[in-house]
């Protein structure tokens, strides 16, 4: 970083690199004295930031460069999000008159950017999704994250089934005559976690645990420790197996109660989810709703095009399903009018097969440069 101080104050436009660790923390001194104080021309590239590092342990995961760095009056922080925005950093950091400190992950990333209006600009923010209900902010590797958090949101069921359709109580959770949920697409927890928490399970303040070391909400629902659960999933396949037996069991004691699955459209490729939907056809379970989150998408990419489902309501007809086609499953009159529908059904178990849009309403902003947010 001396050198590179050196190199700037003769008029030159230097690129120091190095870990994170190093260039944020063991070099902060000469980044702060010799370069940023006397405003120099520097550009530092920090590679390997944050926990990303991984396997080289907590010793090189620098967490605090970004609080460092930015504690420097007049030096910017860039943190891509992708590999386009990476290139554009650099060449905006070249021409931007004054220190930078661009940090990067060690990790390949999902590319964001790739599409002919992007344009990076330092200190300005860019729109990924529009939305109108939650607004997600992120920089860096976490904007791939958020991206991800945001599909895995399926707010407007939960929200008509916890507080609309279910026969539940949130200060008896185990009341035996209530309605069941299993979450069989498991890794939609946080949007789960948020119908509860709204409904009285727990307190709303907990969600901000999420993943947290030692926090009861954890990645994937868990009936053990989780009030309101009622079946602990995230082995995709699995959830519907569950839910038809709770299905089964309160036909076995003439038990009123009614019990509803989702599960994704990527998930149904799971052989177990057809042996499930033949039993609770042949046994005739109207007192089951199997719920398909049909967004089109699966983590490997489109669903047609990594192992096509379609048409996934005649294969639910073909097991003795009475099928609704829900055409916009984030429209609340409509998800009204599909339970009803479900619940008047008789002599058969209902599927319905839900067309959503992954993440609607919410909005998801990619930032860099002064702008910094997690």
């Amino acid at each position: 970083m001396g050198i590179a101080a050196g190199i700037a104050a003769t008029g030159k436009v230097p690129f120091a690199s190095s870990f994170a660790m190093f260039a944020a923390g063991r070099a902060f001194e000469q980044v702060r004295n010799s370069i940023g104080y006397p405003h120099l021309n520097v550009k530092i590239g920090a590679t390997h930031a944050g926990i990303s590092v991984g396997e080289d342990g907590a010793t090189h995961q620098c967490n605090e460069d970004i609080a460092l760095m930015r504690a420097i009056p007049g030096m910017v922080v860039i943190n891509p999000s992708d590999d386009i925005e990476a290139k554009a950093a650099v060449k905006a950091a070249y021409e931007h008159e004054g220190p930078v400190y661009m940090r990067f992950g060690r990790l390949a990333t999902p590319i964001i950017n790739d599409n002919a209006e992007y344009k990076f600009e330092i200190g300005k923010g860019v729109t990924l999704r529009e939305g109108t209900d939650v607004a997600i902010i992120a920089t860096g590797l976490c904007v791939s994250e958020s991206l991800a958090a945001a599909e895995k949101l399926a707010a407007d069921i939960f929200t008509y089934l916890y507080f609309e359709e279910m026969n539940i109580d949130p200060k008896n959770p185990k009341m035996p005559d209530r309605d069941r949920f299993v979450l069989s697409k498991g890794h939609t927890a946080p949007g789960l976690y948020s119908a509860l928490a709204q409904r009285g399970y727990f307190p709303v303040e907990d969600l901000k645990t999420l993943r947290h070391l030692g926090s009861y909400l954890q990645g994937h629902p868990d009936m053990k420790h989780i009030p309101g659960v009622d079946m602990s999933s995230g082995s995709l396949g699995q959830g519907i197996s569950a839910a038809v037996g709770m299905a089964l069991s309160a036909k076995l004691t003439n038990d009123d109660y009614r019990v509803y699955t989702l599960l994704g459209d990527g998930e149904i490729q799971e052989g177990q989810v057809w042996e499930a939907a033949m039993f609770a056809g042949f046994r005739r379970l109207d007192n089951l709703v199997v719920i398909v989150d049909n967004n089109g998408l699966q983590i490997d990419g489109p669903v047609d095009q990594v192992c096509s489902p379609y048409p996934i309501n005649e294969k639910f007809k073909a097991f003795n399903f009475h099928v609704i086609d829900l055409k916009d499953g984030n429209d609340m009159d409509q998800i009204a009018d599909a339970f009803k529908e479900a619940r008047n059904t008789k002599g058969m178990p209902t599927a319905i097969i839900a067309h959503t849009v992954k993440g609607k309403c919410v909005s998801i902003a990619d930032t860099c440069g002064d702008f910094l947010y997690f």
